[in-house]
């Protein structure tokens, strides 16, 4: 054999170690980010969900200070008019507003 094909042999032969090494190296970062990005899926899934819940919840408290606040509007409309009548009525200005 001459001597410059032990050279390519072993040119050949480091060139196939080199790539296969690349390969399982590409390989294995590949499953771990494929990994991680299943785990940020899931955690955004969760976040979801916990959002929705939030908005849930919130909802829930927009509806009840809203209705709070017509029956403190309806309320106040009640004791006006009852001002209202007892100053027509005569009652003396000094109970009427001092309440």
């Amino acid at each position: 054999m001459d001597d410059w094909t032990v050279w390519a042999s072993f040119l050949a032969l480091g060139t196939a170690a080199a790539v296969l090494a690349t390969y399982f190296l590409c390989r294995a970062r590949l499953e771990q980010t494929q990994g991680r990005v299943l785990l940020l899926e899931r955690e955004v899934a969760m976040a979801r969900l916990r959002e929705e819940a939030n908005e849930k919840k919130l909802l829930k408290i927009l509806d009840a200070v809203t209705e709070l606040r017509e029956s403190t509007e309806e309320h106040l409309v009640r004791l006006r008019e009852r001002l209202d009548e007892l100053r027509a009525e005569g009652y003396p200005r000094e109970h009427v507003d001092g309440a």
